[in-house]
């Protein structure tokens, strides 16, 4: 099941804001929680994907009323209480609150399991599809670009495939490609050919068209 982080590409959510000010912290608070976010990273128990998979398992109704910021501390917390370092309890006293945490996290999808996969060294032009799955752990696939054709315009260095660290902890890298889409090929014919949209999508997300 695709989980509400998803929903690049779905309309009903009003205008993007426009700010005035370019700093990424409106109160300190914010800053604070930033930094904690990569101490918490250069400990060596998580990374990023693991955060950002507590984080896309918060439920719906608390992930839509929570700022970004927000959203980052539960997935702190959530990990705090899965890595047993704080229980909840202990969690709500230090906090005089109540501490949401997020979901337990689902088992991985056979596609997840099946990752990664081992594709030629894809050169400029040439064209791909890219995996249409449904998985119920962290992906870094866009619901709007799965079963869509593109074209690959480079190819970029390699990082470890999130959907493997979080499934498994491995630390598997991969290369990712820069795929360029037609805004139709991605949502229909609403929208023109004249506009592109460009993607970094791992290896593993894509398949060679023959």
């Amino acid at each position: 099941m695709t989980r509400l982080n998803d929903v690049g590409g779905l309309t009903g959510f009003g205008p993007v804001g426009d700010r005035a000010d370019t700093s990424p912290f409106e109160e300190e608070w914010q800053r604070r929680i930033c930094g904690l976010t990569m101490a918490f990273q250069m400990t060596g128990r998580v990374g990023e994907a693991v955060i950002r998979d507590a984080v896309d398992r918060m439920p719906p109704a608390d992930y839509l009323a929570a700022s970004p910021w927000e959203r980052w501390v539960t997935g702190l917390t959530t990990i705090l209480v899965e890595q047993d370092i704080l229980s909840s309890a202990e969690l709500h006293e230090r906090a005089g609150a109540i501490v949401p945490v997020s979901l337990p996290a689902a088992r991985p999808s056979a596609a997840t399991d099946a990752f990664p996969r081992s594709l030629p060294d894809l050169d400029p032009g040439t064209e791909i599809r890219v995996r249409e799955w449904h998985p119920s752990g962290h992906s870094r696939c866009p619901r709007y670009a799965q079963g869509k054709r593109g074209l690959i315009l480079r190819r970029n260095a390699t990082h470890a495939l999130p959907d493997v660290e979080v499934a498994t902890g491995e630390l598997v890298p991969e290369h990712t490609y820069c795929v360029q889409f037609t805004a139709r090929d991605l949502w229909g014919d609403g929208s023109s050919d004249n506009e592109l949209v460009h993607l970094d999508l791992y290896e593993s997300y894509l398949v060679e068209e023959s």
